[in-house]
């Protein structure tokens, strides 16, 4: 978004794609020059950090995208007087009401849980469904693995070692509070796995897991975010609408900076307010004439 956006006003742009991140911004590059050669020559991607860091010296403005104790490093490396905007861990979520559960919301939900594989910040890793609908928060949940499924390879081979060995400790998990007969339960669906609980709270994830968690008190699920909100990002809200305007305005009051329908999760418009703040106003440098 950051190369985007300074193409706009002109600028050239540098930078460095995390490890895990490669593949994204060479594609979109390496697509770039075949269209326009001429616009692509203004964008470079650098082989190492300290490469990135020493070419940012000489920048007008740095932007790093990241974990915070790396967004914190990068600035302590950057000389005096360098503008440096960070955007640092968020975590987004969806939230539906029992009206709104329905085959077609389970597809929308895959399908923001899926197209980055978690890897974004717009990226769901918790599911909050309420329950007592006509169709159970559990179906719902079934429905979604099956849907997660056909975005799957069907099989773990893309998984490193440490995430698989993550997703058989889950089903394992969950495998057993089934037995007990307790509220839990894992789906298997190719390289995701999909887990149902009803312990409300915002969830980590180690990649292709979602979980799904049943409430019947939407004061708990405030509660929930309230905890995290520092690193609230996105909401995939779907209910009435009367009650979705009624909900849309708490999760903006709990620090919640984008909320959009089901299936739009990783799709934001250019207006839209990164981590709350405007785009690029203030990665300018501005002269005036008087």
């Amino acid at each position: 978004m950051g190369s985007i956006l300074g193409m706009l006003v002109k600028s050239a742009n540098s930078g460095k794609v995390a490890s895990k991140d490669r593949g994204f911004l060479d594609i979109y590059l390496e697509s770039l020059s075949k269209e326009d050669p001429r616009l692509a020559r203004t964008n470079f991607l650098l082989s190492d950090k300290i490469s990135a860091i020493r070419t940012a010296a000489l920048s007008g403005v740095v932007i790093a995208y990241g974990e915070d104790e790396n967004l914190r490093e990068i600035q302590k490396r950057l000389p005096a007087g360098i503008p440096f905007i960070a955007y640092g861990h968020r975590a987004s979520f969806g939230l539906y009401t029992r009206e709104t559960l329905r085959p077609s919301l389970a597809k929308k939900a895959a399908k923001d849980a899926s197209s980055v594989d978690q890897r974004g910040c717009l990226s769901p890793v918790t599911l909050f469904v309420e329950k007592k609908g006509k169709e159970s928060a559990m179906r719902f949940t079934e429905r979604l693995a099956e849907e997660l499924k056909k975005h799957s390879s069907g099989d773990e081979k893309f998984l490193d070692l440490r995430s698989a060995a993550e997703h058989r400790r889950l089903r394992q998990r969950y495998l057993l509070k089934k037995v007990k007969g307790t509220p839990g339960r894992s789906f298997e669906a190719g390289r995701w796995t999909v887990v149902y609980d009803e312990s409300i709270r915002l969830e980590a994830s180690s990649g292709q897991t979602l979980f799904v968690k049943g409430f019947d008190d939407l004061r708990k699920v405030y509660s929930a975010l309230a905890t995290m909100r520092t690193y609230l990002q996105s909401a995939a809200l779907e209910a009435p609408l009367l009650r979705r305007a009624e909900i849309a305005m708490t999760l903006a009051g709990l620090g919640i900076n984008r909320v959009c329908r089901a299936g739009r999760m990783q799709c934001p418009p250019a207006t839209w307010h990164h981590d709350g703040r405007t785009n690029f106003a203030s990665w300018l440098r501005w002269t005036d004439l008087e």
